[in-house]
């Protein structure tokens, strides 16, 4: 039975390392810099503009999330943003994926919106979120980053 709990100022270096396992695999098509990263799990330690959430098999962490959420005029309502969703790779397969989509949907219960971005190359991860009724939203995105 999966177990979340919100990250605290303990928790950054078990998240960091998730994090950095996260962000250096095929699942993110670009590279993200380590004090990148490291403001990251800060953040999320401190609920400074984003939830982090750490997530449990009893006491053996099995992955983490960040959530973030914006007001999405095309739904009008708020749009729960799931900025990440890692599991390592020896719990993946086992429904923890079905059970934070439903933690995450009671958790946020005035959400309009759902959203997650996933590379082409995640199959695995495509195929979960198809099976909990995501669908492709079609158009690009474009940023602008700020250092």
């Amino acid at each position: 039975m999966l177990d979340i709990r919100r990250i605290t100022e303990k928790d950054k270096a078990l998240m960091l390392a998730m994090l950095k396992d996260f962000y250096h695999s095929p699942a993110v098509d670009h590279l993200v810099a380590d004090e990148v990263l490291e403001r990251t799990a800060s953040d999320a330690a401190a609920g400074n503009g984003i939830d982090g959430y750490l997530l449990y098999d009893g006491d053996d962490p099995v992955g983490y999330s960040l959530v973030t959420s914006f007001y999405a005029a095309e739904v009008g309502g708020k749009c729960v943003m799931i900025e990440d969703l890692y599991l390592k790779e020896a719990c993946r397969g086992k429904g923890y994926g079905h059970q934070f989509f439903a933690w995450i949907q009671e958790q946020y219960k005035d959400a309009r919106r759902f959203r997650l971005e996933v590379t082409m190359e995640n199959t695995g991860a495509i195929a979960l979120y198809q099976r909990l009724g995501f669908q492709w939203l079609n158009y690009g995105q474009m940023a602008l980053e700020r250092p």
